[in-house]
């Protein structure tokens, strides 16, 4: 079975630069080999990439139902028909709602709008909250960044006699819904220039529709800035028509700021002038983001489009609040699903991370799903189990395992679902959700099986930090704004110390971060939404983007953190590959499925499996006092230290070495206390041998820690040390005395001990190279 890694670090090689277009553009080379990476070799291409003035946008007509579509609104406005929009509660959907609402107001129109709140409605259209709405009087209904699945409402509303004209832009369902327009990208080729707008761009070009219609073309460019919003936060593909629209929205924020968004930034010691995609996605989006999620959304279309500074300023504090509580219900549902994995660490033995809590917030539920992904490498679906009948649940996913294909598959098992193919939501009632995981587990399974898919880090330039010049930097901002298609400069810089964090931003989610290099020079760079994530235990290399900064009229250079390794020296590479030569390591650990790719691995008449406190079921192991020489090493569990996994590598002399490295069930302390408590117990007598590498190998500890453990059970007056070594302890079970300040100090002792063995785990989980783990060949050794 294929696996999905820890992406791996690739490094491009230079490609040729075609003499045309270095001759015409001009620039650095690393500039230039910038434009030929994104497949820009054209200079007259180039030139449209790099500014909207030489860029032909493609006529919205080119998207199917839009002619037909404006025809129906012109009428409705010659009739003074009321218009209802329906949106939705993400970003995405409140630009998409205040460009539909904001331009038909210019032209007089009687429009209402509605976005679902939630909690109560869920995405899409909803029939029971879809009547309420229909009944004010509408008789021409506009979806916007939702509709293209709702077949069953678009229905309901045409036998009231109400025509829908749907824009949209997520999946095509298998049977699309009868309406009077259908408008969504996915119906065009792939390779078109509208194929990858968001809601929001598809809104806009309606509305640029419309209004060319009219001879007021001018009159939509007032929205252009929204359609950026949503398609950054919706991490559209920035190639094209998304690239150019994202390109003028940002320009029109800088020139003229929508009040709105200026109170904003403002609040966060951002200026317009300085508005970037970054800024985008991490000060504008995740705050009106949290409006939907928490709260009713609608209040967001008024506020977009107002100027009342009284009506704003009381919105913007109440955005504000909101993040705040978002922040904080995040970490309550992030720490709660990490303990789960901490308690039963079997469940990352599965292709999918599918947890759920009736306390956990609908309205979060994605962002830590997205968190888990980033941490464990596999798709992740949290869910909100507190209605007894229907559990509603969020899922996020890895490149490479399309998750709303992985869901639809599952339809017998669901109530509904939508989404794309890294993220996606769904509903499913409380008595099919067992089963809904086992078909899920079976399915992803499948799909990482039959993917080709390699997640990698593409290097695109290596530099020394003290070299990063501000003209190189500031010459790459042409190829901005960033995102998905169009992604930024990643340079990669090695052998790095992290010198110090500082929590920073209102929420408390983002670190600044300290740097030294070998030379003890010192750098600062943003690690964005990082509180919570690991950190380099040692010295390691560093991915990161820079850009440039204005902070009190100061323009410098700014980095942010994007992924980081442990760094490899020259003797290191030198020791990986002598080892590497002597012993064939095969790196299992993110393996899916690893009991059934242990099986299919080799003869089990040829192998040891090491694993204490955590065998395979079936399965004959060994833990580290019986080992003997074979040619294949299977490595299922942990071993405690660096010292334990030589020690065993030692004495089986493998081959082969198959790197599963499975977390052991009492990784916990408090755990690993409880099972030395019960094992002691079972031997009780009156006086009692312990043998301790026999106690220690089935806690899959070590000998200090277990024998620290007997000393504190001693303080506690559970029982008496007669004597003990560092082979067995004669213990007896009279009781004594506890002594309170030795208990706390040997408490103090054990707990440093256990951190220390924690930390090498989390080390043999990430260290990028496992031939560097390996011992070191003795002299006159074979």
């Amino acid at each position: 079975m294929k696996k999905l890694f820890i992406p791996e670090w690739v490094f491009p090689g230079e490609v040729k630069i075609p003499e045309q277009l270095r001759r015409e553009i001009g620039g650095s080379e690393t500039f230039l080999q910038m434009l030929v990476r994104r497949g820009i070799t054209d200079p007259a291409v180039a030139r449209a990439f790099l500014d909207p003035a030489n860029y032909s946008s493609c006529p919205a007509q080119e998207l199917p139902g839009v002619e037909k579509a404006i025809s129906r609104i012109l009428l409705a406005l010659k009739n003074h028909e009321k218009i209802g929009i329906w949106g939705d509660f993400d970003v995405d959907g409140q630009t998409s709602t205040a460009i539909l609402v904001g331009g038909l107001r210019l032209l007089d129109a009687d429009v209402s709008y509605h976005i679902p709140v939630r909690g109560p409605e869920s995405h899409g259209l909803s029939i029971p909250h879809l009547e309420r709405f229909l009944a004010s009087g509408i008789t021409l209904l506009l979806t916007c960044d939702t509709g293209i699945s709702a077949n069953e409402a678009i229905a309901f509303a045409n036998n009231l006699g109400i025509d829908v004209i749907v824009t949209d832009h997520h999946t095509l369902p298998d049977v699309l819904p009868d309406a009077f327009a259908l408008i969504d990208p996915q119906l065009l080729p792939a390779v078109h220039p509208l194929a990858t707008l968001s809601g929001s761009g598809v809104a806009y070009k309606v509305l640029e529709a419309l209004f060319s219609a009219l001879s007021r073309a001018e009159d939509a460019e007032r929205f252009i800035d929204l359609a950026a919003l949503g398609l950054i936060a919706d991490l559209a593909i920035l190639t094209r028509d998304a690239r150019f629209l994202v390109q003028k929205g940002l320009a029109r924020i800088r020139a003229f700021p929508r009040a709105a968004l200026n109170a904003i930034l403002k609040e966060n010691n951002s200026l317009p002038d300085e508005i970037t995609d970054s800024v985008v996605s991490y000060v504008l989006a995740p705050r009106l983001n949290a409006v939907g999620r928490l709260a009713d959304a609608n209040p967001m279309v008024e506020f977009l489009l107002s100027d009342d500074p009284v009506f704003i300023a009381t919105t913007c504090n109440r955005i504000e609040g909101l993040n705040a509580n978002r922040k904080v219900l995040c970490d309550q549902v992030f720490n709660g699903a990490q303990t789960m994995l901490e308690q039963e660490p079997r469940l990352l033995e599965k292709p999918l991370i599918y947890l759920g809590h009736p306390d956990w917030p609908p309205g979060v539920v994605g962002i830590v799903a997205s968190r888990l992904v980033e941490l464990y490498h596999r798709p992740v679906i949290l869910f909100n189990t507190a209605d007894p009948a229907v559990v509603k649940g969020s899922a996020r996913s890895v490149d490479g395992i399309n998750i709303i294909a992985a869901i639809r598959e599952q339809e017998s098992s669901l109530i509904s679902c939508g989404g794309h193919p890294m993220a996606a939501g769904l509903a499913v009632s409380s008595q099919n959700f067992d089963t809904l995981k086992y078909q899920l587990f079976e399915t992803i399974s499948r799909m990482v099986a039959e993917s080709s898919y390699k997640s990698a880090v593409e290097i695109d330039q290596q530099v020394e930090l003290k070299n990063l010049s501000f003209d190189l930097v500031s010459e790459l901002q042409q190829l901005a704004p960033f995102g998905p298609g169009n992604p930024p400069v990643l340079f990669s810089t090695a052998e790095l110390e992290l010198e110090s964090t500082t929590v920073m931003g209102k929420s408390g989610e983002h670190e600044k971060i300290t740097l030294g290099d070998s030379e003890g020079n010192l750098y600062k760079s943003l690690w964005w939404q990082s509180v919570g994530l690991p950190h380099p235990a040692s010295r390691f290399d560093l991915a990161f983007t820079a850009s440039l900064k204005k902070f009190k009229g100061i323009v410098d250079v700014q980095l942010e953190w994007q992924d980081y390794r442990d760094s490899l020296n020259a003797e290191d590479h030198h020791l990986a590959r002598k080892r590497t030569s002597e012993i064939e390591n095969f790196d299992l650990r993110r393996s899916l499925d690893p009991l059934n790719e242990f099986k299919g691995l080799i003869p089990v008449s040829d192998v040891l499996v090491f694993a204490e406190s955590n065998a395979p079921v079936g399965i004959e192991s060994f833990t580290r006092t019986g080992l003997h020489s074979t040619r294949n090493l299977v490595l299922w569990t942990t071993p405690p230290s660096m010292e334990i996994l030589h020690s065993i590598i030692e004495g089986v002399k493998p081959a082969r070495i198959f790197w599963f490295c499975l977390e052991p069930p009492e990784n916990t302390l408090g755990e690993l206390l409880k099972k030395v408590g019960r094992q002691v117990k079972q031997t009780k007598g009156e006086e009692t041998a312990i043998t301790l590498a026999d106690l220690t190998a089935s806690c899959a500890s070590t000998t200090a820690i277990i024998k620290l453990i007997l000393e504190w059970y001693a303080a506690r007056g559970d029982l008496s040390i007669d004597s003990m070594d560092d082979n067995t302890a004669m213990i007896s079970f009279l009781h004594s005395d506890p002594d309170s300040s030795e208990v706390t100090r040997l408490q103090r002792m054990i707990s440093t001990a256990h951190a220390e063995v924690t930390a090498f785990r989390k080390y043999l989980h990430t260290a990028p190279n496992v031939s560097t783990l390996l011992p070191e060949k003795k002299k006159g050794s074979r």
